[in-house]
């Protein structure tokens, strides 16, 4: 008897990627759907409780305002995480 991970890496091994020949599949391409609606939701909700707990003053605003300014002109994360790290530090002084 074949086990089902041998037809599984024979059905996928002839197309290019696993992903490809699944989304040809309707019922996979609305679990996707869906399982990314729900981590964006998840995401909002955890953004939107941290927001609330955080104690903001004016400076922590700005840099907030800044690293969101950043990361949409396509900034690399590393480099806004750095930069954030860096002003919080001369901030303290």
């Amino acid at each position: 008897m074949i086990s089902y991970d041998v037809v599984t890496l024979i059905w996928f091994g002839r197309s290019k990627t696993r992903y490809g020949s699944l989304q040809r599949v309707a019922g996979f391409r609305g679990a996707t759907r869906g399982a990314l609606v729900s981590f964006v939701g998840l995401i909002a909700a955890v953004t939107i409780r941290f927001a609330l707990a955080t104690s903001w003053t004016v400076g922590s605003a700005i840099l907030a305002v800044a690293a969101l300014v950043a990361v949409r002109l396509r900034a690399d994360v590393l480099w806004v995480v750095l930069g954030g790290i860096l002003l919080s530090l001369l901030a303290v002084r």
